[in-house]
């Protein structure tokens, strides 16, 4: 390594260290407020009962009510004379705690796990759960909180949460953190981040964005179409039970250049209809039409078998699992990368199963189609530049072989099982997330392909707190066959061993290690974050037993809820310069 490279790594490296140090040192001061101890009430959500805790001056008083046990008056609630909140004051059980005095109210359910805590300035300032559905009271001097009505306008931004105990709760504008309701109801027009939740009350969304879980243990929740919700809803009554869709997409890259799609989308929440999504368009220096069309159909709740039916003509890619198909557009488009390998597509495929709510599913698919190789088409991105785009499939173009093995008639059935708790399906924050994967080409005597291949897959996502998330994925193939491009095995680069080359190690086996783990700041957008990966990929047992575990490590930083910078270290050879990428995800 050269005496400029060197000292342009050791400033990148000092760079983001640096900047990385300066954002704690400043979110930590910023979230510090000591405040005024006082009391603590703690309020437990289950399917037919509340529980409530307050912890006084020494003085702990539990108190469970049933469903059937409450009165809302005209200032608050009252369950006989053992739980009373209103007029700006709180009794349970006889103890007292007026709204001054109140240091922290929690709103929890029963699925939830230990608390996990830390101290700061001498008391404890934040309990954390590992699952959602938590609003804090004088966590921060950003909540908003009142015995009485809240209305958050359209032009009010709070960040931290917002709380009322004996009133309603409107929400027009944005709220960064939980939105809770103890006695009324809650109306969300605008945008919270968090949890919104109405112990006692009910939840009215319209036109809006959650980004937490909504509940309201003891009402109903009322859901108009078009509201995005990325948690789990309790008790939920929509106010349509069809949704339907129309909107355009657009992506690039060097094989379709620009390509313009339309998408059409139905869906009936009560199963009596199949569900369809449509995707057609053109892509311009490929000078084809593309079109991709789904039926499917899940007949019951619980236990329920399902069917998905689908025809497509269009240039598909096996990668899409190292980045997502907006990621490599951008990419394109802006630095000049394409990430992807394609080949064309044409045919249809079916699939039947057995799912169990979305945890548990087990399928048999089947698919026929004509398989095509596809060239560059497109040498430069979008908004000009000099570099060219490299050649569809160029980390292979020295084997004309498996190049020209692309075309051909595929046959192909896979069965598949996987497991599924994540929270969200899209950046989950918790959960597990399991699928074993078979697939076998037919009528291997007369067709183009003849291979099996088993594939493996676990993402576990564990919550240290709100603000860390512990991240561990094992990937890995097999097959004893010649696999076709598109079916073989690459690892290296971006969202694989991060600290490699592009597509720097294949074969017809495989195995992939990604941890990270990553923390927000107090109160800000920013974050960082240390990973670790291995893998290693071969043609053959003896090659793959013999061949060493690559690994590197990195260290990250991440702006905003949807953009991480990843420097990524080799560790086999340390005099090679670290790898930089951007990643438009917080996680895989």
């Amino acid at each position: 390594m050269n005496r400029t490279k060197e000292i342009s790594l050791g400033l990148i490296w000092g760079a983001m260290a640096a900047l990385l140090i300066m954002l704690f040192i400043f979110v930590e001061g910023k979230s510090a407020n000591p405040g005024n101890d006082g009391g603590e009430i703690e309020i437990t959500i289950s399917a037919d009962s509340v529980h409530f805790e307050l912890d006084k001056d020494g003085s702990i008083k539990s108190v469970t009510v049933g469903k059937d046990r409450f009165e809302k008056t005209s200032s608050g609630i009252r369950i006989k004379d053992e739980i009373i909140i209103e007029n700006g004051r709180v009794f349970i059980d006889g103890v007292e705690i007026t709204e001054g005095e109140l240091d922290r109210l929690a709103v929890d359910s029963e699925y939830s796990v230990p608390y996990v805590g830390w101290t700061e300035g001498g008391r404890k300032n934040r309990y954390v759960r590992r699952e959602r559905l938590a609003t804090v009271y004088m966590d921060t001097v950003d909540d908003v909180v009142k015995f009485s009505d809240i209305v958050i306008r359209n032009d009010e931004h709070v960040t931290g949460d917002v709380v009322s105990l004996c009133g309603d709760v409107d929400v027009y504008g944005l709220v960064d953190g939980d939105v809770a309701v103890l006695s009324g109801d809650l109306c969300v027009y605008g945008e919270v981040g968090g949890d919104a939740v109405a112990v006692f009350g009910d939840v009215y969304l319209e036109d809006c964005y959650v980004g937490g879980d909504v509940a309201a243990p003891f009402g109903e929740v009322f859901r108009e179409e078009g509201v995005t919700v990325r948690g789990d809803i309790a008790t939920t009554k929509f106010e349509g039970i069809h949704t339907a869709g129309l909107g355009f997409t657009v992506r690039y890259n060097r094989v379709e250049g620009l390509a313009v799609f339309s998408t059409l989308d139905y869906d009936d929440r009560e199963k009596k209809h199949p569900s369809v999504d449509l995707l057609g368009g053109y892509a311009f220096t490929l000078k084809r039409w593309e079109y991709d069309f789904g039926i499917s159909h899940r007949f019951f709740d619980g236990w329920s078998p399902y069917i998905e039916v689908g025809m497509f003509q269009l240039a598909e890619s096996s990668d899409k699992w190292i980045l997502t198909e907006p990621e490599n557009s951008i990419a394109a488009a802006l630095l000049k990368e394409d990430f992807y390998d394609f080949y064309w597509k044409r045919g249809f495929s079916g699939e039947l199963g057995l799912s169990y709510d979305k945890d548990l599913s087990f399928g048999v698919g089947y698919s026929a189609a004509k398989i095509q190789n596809l060239k560059r088409t497109a040498s430069k991105a979008l908004f000009g530049g000099k570099k060219e785009f490299r050649e569809n499939w160029s980390t292979v173009l020295y084997d004309t072989s498996a190049l020209a093995g692309i075309d051909g008639k595929l046959k192909e059935v896979e069965f598949k099982a996987s497991y599924d708790t994540r929270d969200y399906e899209e950046d989950p924050e918790s959960g597990i997330f399991a699928q074993l994967l078979y697939r076998q080409a037919l009528d291997s005597d007369s067709a183009d392909f003849d291979y099996e291949t088993m594939d493996a897959e676990l993402k576990y996502y564990c919550p240290v707190s709100t603000d860390q998330t512990l991240f561990f994925r094992l990937r890995g193939g097999y097959s004893d066959d010649d696999l076709p491009l598109f079916r073989r095995y690459f690892i290296g680069g971006i969202g694989s061993l991060r600290g490699y080359e592009y597509k720097e190690f294949q074969g017809n086996r495989y195995m992939l290690f990604n941890a990270d783990y990553i923390w927000r700041f107090f109160d800000s957008s920013f974050g960082a974050g240390v990973f670790f990966d291995a893998g290693k990929a071969a043609f053959s047992g003896t090659e793959f037993e013999d061949e060493d575990l690559y690994t590197d490590i990195g260290i990250a930083l991440l702006v905003g809820e949807d953009f991480r910078i990843n420097l990524a270290q080799r560790l086999d050879d340390i005099d090679k310069s670290p790898v930089l990428s951007l990643r438009g995800k917080i996680l895989f």
